[in-house]
């Protein structure tokens, strides 16, 4: 199953101003390059508080019960 549709249908949306797929990208992205928060900020021109947030969402999502069923 491709994973963006394996998060939306484990009830996740877009929010505000950032999409699905923008928070699977910093996920991705900071779990391969394995760099800090204030780097992938300065990649994303982000805050860190913010991208803490979106990989403790799409985190959480994974391992919620929906994605394995």
């Amino acid at each position: 199953m491709d994973i963006w549709v394996g998060s939306k249908r484990a009830g996740h949306t877009n929010s505000k101003h950032v999409t699905l797929q923008e928070k699977l990208g910093v996920f991705l992205y900071m779990c391969v390059t394995g760099l800090t928060l204030k780097h992938v900020g300065e990649r994303f021109q982000c805050a860190s508080d913010t991208l803490s947030k979106y990989f403790k969402e799409i985190l959480f999502a994974f391992s919620s019960a929906p994605i394995y069923t």
